[in-house]
């Protein structure tokens, strides 16, 4: 591991290169680094702490270039292992097998490694709006069928009669049996009541008092 600027390369003739176990949030401490000027003078760089195990070419402050790793494995494999590979600059890999190649981290260009795999998202992409596009067309479809039903069903009116027009005119009533002359203009509701007309029969005049009785006598 680097952190000050420079590469990594490592060979193995026969063997295989193997990255290693460690945690990637172990702190890596690294004493400053001096920096004398034609005169003399001495700089101290920064101190920062570094992060992480495995093969790396760090570059924790701008100042520092970035490291390239060469990794040559001609007959066996180069193992990214769970501490994994981490570029800063570019990294060249030649061996027969490259695993763990998904926990490798180039910043620059990345040469030997296998391809990954891709998930083709425009796929799933293309398979949801399809999915969308059914789900559309079946509710367009239960819509079509509900209206179809409704509009099967028989309908029902309220009718509420509110007239039927002018009345016609009523017949003229029919005039009143004729009564005999005794009762032709009885009311027995009046004050004055009619016995009867001419000659009295002894029913009419037992109905008149004393006092018409004489006068009916005097007339």
């Amino acid at each position: 591991m680097t952190t000050f600027g420079g590469g990594i390369l490592a060979w193995s003739a026969e063997g295989d290169i193997n990255a290693g176990r460690g945690s990637k949030t172990t702190l890596v401490y690294t004493s400053p680094k001096r920096v004398y000027d034609p005169v003399g003078n001495v700089k101290l760089s920064p101190q920062v702490p570094s992060t992480g195990a495995g093969i790396a070419t760090l570059a924790p402050i701008p100042e520092v270039p970035p490291g390239d790793v060469d990794l040559v494995a001609p007959l066996d494999t180069i193992d990214a292992g769970e501490a994994g590979i981490r570029v800063s600059g570019n990294l060249n890999i030649f061996a027969q097998n490259v695993v763990n190649a998904a926990n490798i981290d180039v910043k620059g260009k990345a040469t030997g490694l296998p391809p990954l795999a891709v998930v083709n998202v425009g796929a799933l992409t293309n398979a949801s709006a399809a999915a969308a596009q059914a789900t559309v067309a079946a509710q367009d479809v239960v819509r079509q069928e509900r209206a179809a039903a409704r509009q099967a069903l028989p309908s029902v009116f309220t009718v509420r009669v509110l007239g039927f027009g002018p009345a016609s005119e009523a017949p003229p009533p029919a005039a009143p049996p004729r009564k005999p002359a005794d009762q032709a203009y009885y009311d027995p509701g009046s004050a004055f009541q009619f016995i009867g007309h001419g000659e009295l029969t002894p029913a009419q005049t037992a109905r008149l008092t004393e006092r018409e009785r004489r006068g009916l006598r005097g007339r």
